[in-house]
């Protein structure tokens, strides 16, 4: 989750820099929100950022 969330926020200016489209931050929120409710430990628990 740390990359994810770490490629989600940098990864925008590395996308600029190589002349590629950033995603707009409704695209972005919606990412975010499906990869905190989908992924998950092996126990089944939500895996978070902290």
């Amino acid at each position: 989750m740390k990359f994810f969330d770490w490629a989600l926020t940098n990864g925008q200016q590395a996308a600029e820099k190589l002349d590629y489209v950033t995603l707009p931050a409704a695209v972005l929120d919606e990412v975010r929100t499906q990869l905190r409710s989908r992924m998950k430990s092996s126990s089944g628990k939500a895996i978070t950022t902290q």
